[in-house]
């Protein structure tokens, strides 16, 4: 499962290119589905160029699911995230119960995706009447009705087991989806609970490789929460955009921006005690890992000491270096 926008870009060569002779060869054992967001439709589509119209929604998912064991990753499968690109990657071997709930989510998603033949065509999906983007209203209630069941369907046949055996159990996994087309927010609810749910002896560590915090995250985190915050950014030399043609080599500049903003913010409310900013710099790496370490009093575990290694704090000085120049 692609998304339709990013995996079609480029008329020589795509995704959608690339897995045509899996395609061909494979008939009946390779599928491919491309989600395309409900958002993206009419006058807009008409309008957007490639790259442009990824703006407006994406299938974000990267999920590698293999039996009963999974990989769960921010990365793609480029060749920079195989040689000199920071992510990270975790490993749930032999866990039936999730491998179970991520392969139910990704059959609902690609219930109403493109599926895509070994011509290049693309068609509505075989097991849905459902158009991905002209039957919004439609996708929607059926999503979040599916989506539902899942989530219930998954508790209710294992939470006994869970119960009988925690004992023996050291960690706990919460599959969370976002999904705003279709008024799917999990994860900001549960994200933002956690920022404001904090005690002030806990440290959490924040990485990003794009720095760009909701104004509700930023106002909660500096505001409201009391735990000690170090966050972890990318400096613009490790962005996937420096060194671009205008306008996409200006990305790395406008994250400089929202992380002074952000900064400026920490210090007018008198909160640099504990809220740290780091930025990651390797040389000829970019950085893409994203996270959130949560530590009570006490805790070792969960690390993210890695990620952490090659990075250095941010001061006001930071900011005033000919290379922070914002234009």
């Amino acid at each position: 499962m692609l998304d339709f926008t990013r995996g079609s870009r480029g008329k020589d060569k795509s995704s959608r290119t690339l897995l045509l002779p899996l395609l061909k060869e494979f008939s009946g054992i390779v599928k491919v589905h491309l989600y395309h967001t409900p958002d993206l439709r009419g006058f807009l589509q008409k309008i957007l160029p490639e790259k442009y119209n990824e703006t407006i929604g994406l299938n974000h998912i990267k999920m590698y699911l293999f039996d009963d064991s999974f990989i769960i990753s921010g990365a793609n499968l480029s060749d920079s995230y195989f040689t000199n690109r920071q992510d990270r990657y975790i490993l749930f071997d032999n866990c039936k119960e999730v491998a179970d709930f991520f392969t139910d989510m990704i059959k609902t998603v690609s219930s109403f995706s493109f599926t895509l033949d070994s011509n290049n065509e693309v068609n509505i999906s075989d097991t849905s009447s459902i158009h991905p983007y002209k039957d919004k209203s439609c996708v929607g209630s059926e999503n979040k009705t599916q989506q539902r069941e899942i989530n219930l369907n998954h508790c209710d046949n294992h939470s006994e087991d869970f119960e009988d055996s925690r004992g023996d159990i050291d960690t706990w996994i919460y599959p969370l989806i976002q999904m705003g087309p279709f008024d799917i927010s999990d994860d900001e609810v549960i994200t933002k609970q956690i920022f404001e749910l904090t005690d002030k002896n806990d440290k959490i560590y924040l990485a990003s490789g794009y720095f760009n915090l909701t104004n509700d995250y930023m106002d909660t985190i500096v505001k409201k929460s009391t735990a000690e915050y170090d966050v972890l950014l990318a400096s613009p030399e490790v962005n996937g955009f420096f060194g671009a043609r205008f306008p996409l080599g200006m990305i790395p500049t406008s994250y400089i921006y929202i992380a002074e903003e952000f900064f400026k913010e920490v210090n007018d409310f008198n909160q640099q005690h504990r809220i740290i900013l780091r930025e990651y710099f390797r040389d000829h790496w970019t950085f893409h890992a994203k996270g959130i370490w949560y530590y009570l009093p006490g805790d070792r575990l969960p690390e993210h000491q890695r990620i952490y290694e090659r990075s250095e704090t941010v001061t006001d000085e930071t900011f005033k270096r000919e290379d922070r120049h914002i234009p």
